[in-house]
């Protein structure tokens, strides 16, 4: 109502006033202006509000009012310098009382200012440019700097001076999420595109390359993909067509009316317009504000099915409907695409894809989802547990096993295979709570209730890196709530901690950080190293000469095999204590049958949390339709019947299984891994299978990998194939020889150097790139490393000397 009202401790009122000022007798009678956040300094002497917006003449006019507040008079009136300000909706003071900060609106995609006031009473009004995006909160710190929370969402300190404060390295001390910021493209119409059915969005970035979304792709490799060549029938959404819309858009738009063919449009108090579009041939329309989706017709009023219209968590920044009217598409302020059914205002599906276009997820409804690897971390939902107590944050990855579907895009817009939905599950997990940290004993406490699920085991993760094996996760599990102690060794980092609580049908986790993080002592541990390579397939030799051989021998497999182990074994006594090497291969130990390679990965010693073990598997690697997706490597008893009941028409379960008896598969191969403690890395080059025409696909297996803490070097991407090196006469696949050659060392220049695992893979992408260039000019390979940071900074080799002239 425009009025400022000041309290007595007995809640009387002890002034009352409008503002701007009016005549007494039309005080609080409303007004023009909109009166934002008031505070009081902390000694008690001034009180400060903003106006959200006031109206003078034909423009606004944002303010800060400064009030005696004993008094109670006006101090000062400040007016920002900036024409591009909205409003100065909300303040905070310094603890001394001494500062003044402000912060509101702004139009268009500019930084939104915080304005700071030293001595408020006389100081003049500086302005720090410091906001990505509307201001949430202000929290004021000794020494004039700040805490800024914004709706980006993101978290920013500064510092007295204005700028943003650096952390150690010069790095900006700024916390954000990955979100694409459709904020910022708004205005652009070519920034979000989309085919006549929607089921295809193309979303542009400020300075990088477009990320398309196919929803189409039952193949999670490609259901996101980043430099994409043009699509002439990706077009933005619709301004023209058989309606007329007329609305302001942004901030404060509910100013101004919203019609349709000169129909007015029911909104709510204060709702904004932030995105429209119309269809081009029916008489329907769509507005995207920043709590709902709405569809109207020609009148202005919604269309059957949407009088409560959907609610949105964020802006709707961009908006769209389908050729065939059958979809509204909209991108929200939060990096969510989403897509509703024109017919029944159901949302049908909906996508999160990290700035970086290499982690996404899908999800449907119901909780059913895809995602990239990792990409399951950045979906989750809290569940109430009673009026006062607080609730429980579940992750989807918690639940993969019962909610990961990989084809949520083709189902989502399709009527049959929703009906076969299995539906909503009923959902639940242990309960892990991290009861301390001790940063001196380097202990860890915590609490884990079965919440009436039988927990299987209980795990311990420092910086991602398992401190127990199997037995010892088994061992810690009880069918009771317990609290246990566990410490982490002196090796590794004192940082980041995860517990987790292996159930039946989920994962119960807690995670916590270190106040103060200690690092890790320089301690070397041991290397195990299992090598695989598979040179022959038995029941194929009859076809080993024909060109259209399904399976094909690989007689480089074996000696890559055995060139690595021995590179990795001169790594003893310089970047490990000890290496131990376990060969399993044609000519260079037992014959790879599955059995051998099931021997060979589950008989390794028990491992500590300092050690690091290193499985390389070379062979024909397949994923199949019957196998929803999963990663087969092939070994030498792979039989006909085997790739028949993977690769062919549909079969049973159990006859899939029968069969499949002679493949090892990424499940199996993970949960082999999983079982140790320490650093665990996968390197992986297998090659399409022959005239089954299927190329490797290890992209199934990373997913698995993310939720063990498995790193994953594989030699290609899942959609293309694995080469041998150009010249036979060195006997290797492209991906390993690079991988040998980074371990002959990267810079023959320096005395002293180390190789990490992401300094390994960026070094082999390029040799493999320039391998590969020389097999055919069409040939496309691109090795590809999935792994936590800790897991990328595993050193795998320590050079010293001159090292030795790479392979040209």
């Amino acid at each position: 109502d425009g009025c400022v009202r000041l309290y007595r401790p007995d809640m009387t009122i002890a002034m009352r006033s409008q503002y701007p000022p009016v005549p007494p007798e039309r005080e609080c009678q409303g007004t023009e202006s909109e009166l934002g956040g008031i505070r009081f300094s902390p000694d008690g002497a001034l009180v400060a509000f903003g106006l959200r917006y006031r109206v003078e003449g034909d423009r606004l006019r944002p303010e800060v009012v400064v009030m005696d507040a004993r008094t109670p008079k006006i101090v000062r009136v400040v007016h920002p310098d900036n024409p591009h300000q909205q409003s100065l909706c909300c303040i905070a003071w310094s603890a001394d009382s001494t500062t003044l900060f402000v912060n509101g609106d702004v139009e268009g995609d500019q930084a939104t200012p915080v304005y700071r006031m030293i001595h408020p009473a006389t100081g003049e009004l500086e302005r720090w440019d410091v906001g990505e995006e509307q201001i949430a909160n202000m929290l004021p710190l000794p020494g004039g700097g700040m805490v800024l929370a914004t709706t980006t969402p993101s978290i920013v300190k500064v510092d007295a001076d204005g700028a943003v404060s650096r952390g150690p390295g010069g790095t900006p001390m700024i916390v954000r999420p990955g979100n694409i910021v459709f904020r910022a493209g708004r205005a652009d119409p070519l920034a979000f595109k989309l085919s006549p059915d929607g089921r295809t969005v193309e979303l542009a970035r400020h300075g990088r390359s477009a990320i398309r979304i196919d929803t189409r792709q039952g193949d999670p490799s490609r259901f996101v993909r980043v430099d994409v060549s043009p699509r002439a029938d990706l077009r933005p959404a619709k301004r023209a067509g058989r309606l007329r819309v007329s609305t302001q858009v942004g901030h404060f738009a509910h100013r101004s009316s919203t019609r349709i063919d000169g129909h007015g449009v029911e909104l709510l108090r204060d709702e904004d317009v932030w995105s429209w579009a119309v269809h081009g041939r029916r008489p329907i329309a769509v507005l995207g504000t920043q709590w709902h989706v709405r569809l109207l017709d020609a009148t202005g009023r919604p269309l059957p099915g949407w009088e409560q219209p959907p609610f949105i968590p964020a802006p709707a920044y961009h908006s769209a409907i389908t050729d065939d009217g059958l979809r509204a598409v909209v991108a929200l302020g939060d990096g969510t695409v989403r897509w509703y059914d024109v017919a029944s205002a159901r949302e049908l599906l909906s996508v999160f894809v990290h700035d970086s276009g290499e982690n996404w997820v899908a999800w449907l409804p119901d909780g059913h989802y895809a995602s990239s690897p990792g990409g399951d971390q950045f979906l989750g939902w809290l569940v109430n547990r009673s009026t006062d107590g607080a609730p429980d944050f579940f992750r989807a990855a918690q639940f993969e096993r019962t909610l990961y579907r990989s084809d949520v895009g083709r189902r989502a817009f399709d009527a049959r295979l929703l009906a076969q939905a299995p539906g909503q599950p009923h959902l639940s997990a242990p309960r892990v709570r991290i009861e301390s940290i001790d940063e001196q004993t380097r202990e860890v406490r915590f609490s884990v209730d079965p919440v009436g699920q039988r927990v299987t085991e209980i795990g311990v993760y420092a910086d991602t890196i398992p401190l127990l094996d199997a037995a010892a996760r088994t061992a810690l599990a009880s069918a009771k709530p317990v609290v246990r102690t566990v410490r982490v060794p002196d090796g590794l980092a004192f940082d980041s901690i995860r517990v987790e609580a292996e159930a039946a049908s989920a994962l119960g986790l807690d995670e916590a950080a270190a106040v103060r993080p200690v690092l890790a002592e320089v301690r070397k541990g041991r290397l195990r190293v299992v090598v695989i390579g598979v040179g022959r397939f038995d029941d194929f030799m009859y076809c080993a000469q024909q060109a259209d051989c399904a399976v094909r021998p690989l007689p480089n497999a074996p000696n890559d095999a055995q060139e690595l182990a021995t590179a990795l074994k001169q790594q003893e006594g310089r970047a490990f204590s000890k290496v131990d090497i376990v060969q399993v291969g044609h000519g260079i130990g037992p014959t790879p049958t599955k059995r051998a390679l099931l021997e060979a990965l589950t008989g390794l010693d028990p491992a500590t949390p300092e050690d690091t073990t290193i499985v390389f598997l070379a062979s024909h690697g397949i994923t199949g339709p019957q196998s929803s997706g999963e990663y087969y490597f092939l070994t030498s008893d792979v039989t006909a019947e085997t790739l028949r009941a993977v690769l062919g028409p549909a079969t049973s379960k159990d006859a899939l299984m029968r069969a499949t008896r002679s493949l090892l598969s990424g499940t199996e191969l993970t949960d082999a891994l999983r079982k140790l403690a320490g650093r665990r890395i996968l390197l992986i080059d297998t090659c399409h299978a022959g005239a089954a025409r299927r190329s490797s696909n290890p992209y199934a297996l990373a997913r698995r990998s993310a939720s063990a803490q498995v790193a994953l070097l594989s030699a290609a991407r899942g959609n293309e194939l694995s080469y041998e090196y150009f010249d036979p006469t060195v006997r290797h696949g492209a991906f390993t020889y690079a991988l040998l050659s980074s371990l002959d060392g990267l810079d023959a220049a320096s005395e002293e150097r180390q190789l990490t695992l992401e300094q390994m893979h960026r070094y082999v992408t390029v040799q493999v790139k320039r391998n590969t260039e020389r097999v055919t000019t069409n040939a496309t390979q691109t090795p590809v490393l999935y792994a936590t940071s800790a897991l990328r900074k595993s050193v795998l080799a320590e050079f010293r000397g001159s090292g030795h002239e790479r392979p040209r």
